[in-house]
């Protein structure tokens, strides 16, 4: 997707090396059967001594292998360098297209800089591991592609949506795994935990209703270091420290379906998003229990609420109620408080709250924010009021939603059904290309174009595309 590819390993060779590695001891090489029939120790270079030994319970064979003096001369096949001047201007162009899209922009975007040892740094990242159980290469390796296709797609269009980036595909015992990082270079963000949590909730969402899969997700914030390892003529850009490590342990502690985070993504996300905290665990490589937070998917309505008196703001309380109470009367309004950040609106909001049910007003308050996690998403904001309005936010499932939508609006006039039914047939996705909502100044589309919002909270509105 947008011209990155990832490449993959998999196979009954990765499960009989992972077999193998769980009988290894320090200092020791073990072979699976398969190898083991394949090799003759004296034909293996330099000569070294060798032990064979058979596991009964693992039916595979340790080698002790002495220290072997390198091969002096360079075979052919596997040059130390390569010469890149035997390719025309064009066909080295190509070249780099092409492998760009195995680079992530972390590097390339670096890339023009010059020398690279700079690209080593540590940065606070959110990490999160995505865990898939239900792959099987080995009993039918084409379909098995096909479906991890579609997956790594997926993950990418919801890791590109809130800005992260998938960093790794990995097969090995605990299945097939991706890595996605948001705060990686070139992009970071102050509320990377909130990306990583919404990108969570999309992943199980959309692979839970696209494959008929649950997933299980570990996320943790922390510093970490960053950049390329390897050798001269092989890097790859990774990620190294403690938070990930706990994310990967998070990720093995949650079974299909679950989506658990550290503490300290808890500590930033929960006025955000709802996180129930779960009995103290103990993970290897951690001496001290963790506390793992599980993520429902639901988001936290933040109560606009103080305990701390308001001074200086008598005019605008004043300015405030008398809108209140025209609008008690029948008589709407809008009333807009601009402000620099830090000034007091929400304060201010939540004055109001407190003062209107002094007063006994029986005003309804809903909330939206246009959130940075949410610029690309249209009606994000009344997306937030009218989720709350009907009282859907607990239900995930589309069709839930909208019925629920539905009686609410029936509820008000049932004369409103013929045009709610055109109304959520252009919010609904996959219907007519989704075409747009009527124009608001046609009066004869007014009410469509209300109902269009209200089914909006019901369906995610595609993007536009370029």
């Amino acid at each position: 997707m947008l011209g990155r590819w990832e490449y993959v390993l998999a196979g009954d060779v990765v499960q009989q090396a992972v077999e193998a590695q769980n009988y290894a001891e320090p200092g020791m090489v073990v072979l699976s059967p398969e190898v083991a029939e394949l090799i003759d120790p004296s034909t293996i270079p330099g000569r070294p001594s060798v032990v064979w030994s058979h596991n009964q319970t693992s039916d595979s064979l340790a080698i002790d292998l002495m220290p072997v003096e390198p091969v002096s001369q360079e075979d052919p096949a596997f040059p130390s360098s390569f010469d890149w001047t035997i390719f025309s201007l064009s066909e080295l162009e190509q070249a780099t297209r092409i492998f760009k899209a195995y680079v992530p922009a972390a590097i390339t975007v670096r890339l023009g800089a010059g020398p690279s040892a700079w690209l080593a740094e540590l940065r606070r990242m959110t990490i999160m591991f995505i865990r898939i159980e239900a792959i099987n290469y080995t009993r039918d390796h084409h379909a098995a592609s096909n479906v991890l296709q579609h997956v790594v797609k997926l993950v990418q269009n919801a890791t590109y949506r809130y800005e992260g980036s998938l960093n790794k595909v990995l097969v090995d015992d605990k299945g097939t795994v991706l890595l996605v990082l948001f705060g990686a270079p070139p992009l970071a963000h102050e509320d990377d935990p909130l990306r990583a949590l919404a990108c969570a909730r999309e992943i199980q969402e959309t692979i839970a209703k696209e494959q008929g899969q649950s997933v299980a997700i570990g996320i943790a914030t922390d510093n970490v270091f960053a950049g390329p390892v390897g050798g001269t003529t092989r890097r790859e850009y990774t990620v190294l420290g403690d938070g990930v490590n706990l994310a990967a342990r998070l990720m093995q502690t949650a079974i299909p379906g679950e989506t658990l985070c550290s503490h300290r993504t808890y500590v930033e996300a929960r006025r955000h998003w709802n996180l129930e905290p779960l009995p103290p665990l103990k993970v290897k490589g951690k001496t001290q229990v963790v506390r793992p937070y599980r993520f429902n998917g639901q988001r936290v309505r933040e109560e606009l609420e103080s305990q701390m008196p308001l001074f200086g703001r008598d005019d605008e309380i004043n300015c405030l109620l008398s809108y209140l109470q025209s609008a008690e009367q029948g008589r709407g309004g809008v009333v807009s408080i601009i402000g620099e950040g830090g000034l007091g609106k929400t304060r201010l909001m939540s004055e109001l709250n407190s003062l209107s049910r002094e007063r006994g007003s029986h005003a309804a308050t809903l909330h939206g924010s246009a959130e940075s996690i949410g610029q690309q998403t249209p009606y994000l904001v009344w997306r937030d009021v009218l989720t709350e309005y009907f009282g859907i936010d607990h239900l995930r499932a589309q069709d839930q939603r909208a019925e629920k939508v539905r009686e609410r609006v029936l509820a008000i006039d049932p004369d409103l059904e013929p045009p709610l039914v055109v109304a959520q047939r252009r919010a609904r996705p996959g219907t007519a290309r989704n075409p747009p909502p009527p124009a608001p100044w046609s009066r004869g589309n007014a009410r469509i174009v209300w109902l269009f919002l209200w089914c909006s909270c019901c369906w995610p509105i595609p993007r536009a595309t370029r």
